[in-house]
């Protein structure tokens, strides 16, 4: 049966990554039948669904109509015998090989006569060992690990054990993309793939708020992994933390006595301790892992200046226009880079933001915020592709973080599109606002491009895009940025998302001694903005739906004098594109 055919699945298990499979099968069109010893459980894992598409709805993230339909197809049950029909079946229990093998030997006896797929969405424990409870159904049995939120996350691992025919894996890929996850075929390995480098992170060179910071601000997860750790429960830790340790034939992967404790007492302080407790039981249990050869690795920070194949344009020498536009991943006015739609919507908003470059008709365009390779837009290039559609002949892209994880990799910063040959470019150094990031992600970076003007001459765009959080950091980058202009005579434009008020504006930060970052460049001499007046009299930039602030800025020195200054009304973003 192909997995086009499958019209119903069975869950074995009704808690978080049960009651979560059954959801997104439902949502794809497949029925599920929610198999769980406690009618309890499933009558909060009934509430859920229901709560869970209340709030999909009123995001209008599908309609009600989408939702009710997707609330019929979730059967609830305490009889295993009625999983005898269905197509498919994930066993989503408590992760205990012991337990686990007495269900699929059961299952196996169920389905005997038949060719449903046994899947298992253990995180850590051995498919070949599961399969060795099954018998002749052995070659049935497979390993579908979702991730936790399993509606969120999109990573399904698909593991092979020993027995496991090749049809079975691809079957199994082929219903995981028909769920909407993107499905990888790992090894049969102790703890997989996500196991071995997730546990990886905990390096204990961080407070545990950074390492959660860290991945969830640069790379998007929507929980980080001391988090998830309290979402899943210690006790899961504690079981996946032996099979490492078993598998892997090393001891520093073993739970230690603490955490144990805490679990034996049933003090599952994961579930139900505040986030500090959790932190301290997380940290103390798992300093002991260090890296089996996957890690978080330094950035290598690259810039890369390319030729587009757009013929070249008709640009003069004497006037210029430049365009700066952070466009927060193609995301548009999601709060998320993982709610920014599908693959479609995306390329389409793409297309939106290029229309609203050609018709800027800027010479120099600076990106903030755009995507070299980030799974949440698919991998696209999208400096190269705005570049190609907006016709311009020359792209410098320089990456502010790159993070590349066997399972995953994100890879964005800012970029230059010029209608004028790029002659080199290079990295600036800016400040990180905390020390935990400049760890595991580098210092963030501006991006310095030399421009070759018509008659010969040189001229150079600085890419901006200062901290969000920090004006003591923006103030010192804005240092950073001043002594750039000395180094050479070459005129210079600064343009981007300085996360920056305009000196006496409402909101206007200082820091501890009263600097203000725009005040700052302004003060120097050294640089000017294009602004014409008052930010109020030009427009806000921020946020794009109801603009309170002047965030995007245009700076130039002496060699320039601006003569038009107005932001576009271009909702593609929560910043608005300005042009001077």
């Amino acid at each position: 049966m192909s997995a086009t055919d499958i019209s119903t699945i069975g869950v074995i298990g009704s808690g978080q990554m049960g009651g979560g499979i059954a959801q997104v099968a439902a949502t794809a069109g497949i029925g599920a039948i929610a198999f769980d010893t406690s009618e309890g459980q499933l009558e909060k894992c009934k509430k859920l669904h229901e709560k869970l598409m209340a709030r999909a709805v009123e995001k209008e993230r599908m309609t009600q109509d989408e939702a009710d339909a997707a609330l019929k197809r979730i059967t609830y049950t305490t009889r295993m015998s009625d999983l005898d029909s269905v197509d498919w079946i994930v066993e989503a229990a408590v992760e205990n090989a012991e337990i686990k093998k007495k269900i699929f030997a059961q299952l196996a006896e169920m389905h005997a006569d038949d060719d449903v797929v046994l899947a298992t969405n253990t995180s850590s424990i051995s498919i070949t060992e599961i399969a060795t409870a099954c018998g002749d159904a052995a070659d049935r049995v497979v390993g579908m690990h979702f991730f936790n939120p399993v509606p969120i996350m999109k990573l399904v691992e698909v593991i092979s054990g020993l027995q496991t025919s090749d049809e079975v894996v691809q079957r199994t890929v082929a219903l995981s993309e028909r769920m909407g996850k993107t499905p990888l075929i790992a090894n049969d390995r102790a703890g997989f793939v996500s196991n071995r480098a997730f546990y990886a992170w905990m390096e204990g060179v961080a407070e545990p708020e950074a390492i959660d910071g860290i991945m969830k601000l640069g790379c998007n997860f929507p929980m980080g992994p001391l988090r998830l750790a309290d979402f899943i429960g210690l006790d899961t830790c504690v079981h996946i933390m032996d099979v490492l340790a078993d598998g892997l034939n090393n001891d520093r992967y073993r739970a230690c006595p603490l955490l144990k404790q805490l679990v034996t007492r049933q003090r599952r302080i994961a579930k139900r301790l505040k986030w500090t407790a959790i932190a301290v039981a997380c940290a103390f249990a798992l300093l002991a892992l260090w890296h089996t050869g996957y890690r978080l690795t330094a950035p290598s920070r690259a810039v890369g200046v390319d030729s587009t194949g757009v013929p070249p344009s008709n640009a003069r020498s004497d006037s210029l226009t430049v365009l700066a536009y952070n466009i927060a991943h193609g995301r548009g006015l999601a709060r998320s880079n993982w709610d920014g739609g599908s693959a479609t919507e995306r390329r389409q908003r793409l297309d939106a933001i290029a229309s609203v470059l050609r018709e800027a008709g800027a010479d120099v365009v600076v990106l903030n915020e755009v995507d070299f390779d980030a799974p949440w837009s698919g991998g696209v290039d999208q400096a190269l592709v705005l570049a190609r559609a907006a016709g311009y002949p020359h792209v410098a892209r320089q990456r502010n973080v790159d993070v590349s994880l066997p399972f995953f990799g994100v890879k964005f910063g800012n970029a230059v599109l010029s209608r004028f040959p790029i002659r080199g470019a290079r990295l600036i150094d800016l400040p990180a606002y905390r020390p935990a990031e400049a760890f595991a992600f580098g210092k963030k970076q501006g991006l310095l491009v030399d421009l070759e003007l018509p008659n010969g001459k040189p001229i150079r765009a600085f890419a901006v895009h200062l901290d969000a959080r920090d004006e003591a950091t923006r103030v010192e980058s804005a240092l950073r940025l001043i002594a750039a202009c000395q180094e050479s005579e070459a005129p210079l434009i600064a343009a981007g998302d300085f996360n920056a008020h305009a000196p006496g504006s409402a909101g206007a930060p200082v820091d501890a001694t009263g600097r203000n970052t725009i005040k700052t460049l302004v003060e120097s001499g050294r640089l000017t903005p294009a602004l014409l007046g008052p930010a109020e009299s030009a427009g806000f930039t921020f946020p794009s739906s109801t603009p309170t602030r002047t965030l995007d800025w245009v700076f130039a020195t002496s060699h320039f004098r601006a003569t038009d200054f107005r932001v576009i009304d271009s909702p593609l973003s929560d910043h608005l594109p300005v042009l001077a």
